[in-house]
């Protein structure tokens, strides 16, 4: 039941690694996605605006704020570009780290309880107690538990850990934790 903070060996799988770590990033992605969404319809406001303002007054005195406008769609959708295609490098680039740091030989541990989650390799042993982690996610047969910087999100599926093991730690995770909407 791994409530006394039980070891229970990892079995590694490097699709599984590969997995949650896409997800990770798409999550990340998608918080990016809704400041896009607030800029691009502040953007839109100011837009139609000062088109609305074009109908009642000289179109002279509006030139200068069309060229601002125009520039800052332009800005807007170029840097919407460059972090998409940065998106897509980056999961490009993730898939290879992952590949190359993956090593089937070494033998990694989680143990939890109600007060704390451990989480040992061969050269580290990481213990965080659960007021640490700011919230839990849970997608396809896999929780997330969220740190403070979503980028050291702890993962664990039900094929690394077992169905008892992944059980056990969403019902804690649960008690303790809150969800993260996104």
């Amino acid at each position: 039941m791994h409530l006394n903070g039980d070891q229970i060996r990892i079995n590694r799988i490097l699709e599984e690694e590969i997995r949650q770590n896409l997800f990770i990033h798409k999550l990340l992605r998608s918080f990016e996605l809704k400041g896009i969404k607030k800029n691009f319809i502040t953007l839109l406001v100011l837009s139609a605006i000062l088109t609305a303002f074009s109908f009642f007054t000289d179109l002279d005195f509006l030139i200068g704020f069309y060229i601002v406008i125009t520039g800052t769609w332009t800005l807007f959708l170029v840097r919407y570009f460059i972090k998409a295609r940065a998106f897509n490098l980056k999961q490009q680039q993730l898939k290879q780290k992952c590949a190359e740091k993956f090593n089937l030989n070494d033998e990694i541990f989680l143990e939890f309880n109600n007060e704390w989650v451990k989480y040992t390799t061969p050269k580290t042993k990481s213990e965080i107690k659960w007021e640490y982690f700011r919230a839990y996610l849970e997608e396809a047969d896999t929780i997330y538990l969220l740190l403070e910087q979503v980028n050291s999100t702890w993962s664990f599926s039900r094929n690394e850990i077992g169905h008892d093991g992944l059980s056990n730690l969403k019902r804690i995770a649960k008690a303790k934790l809150t969800y993260l909407k996104y």
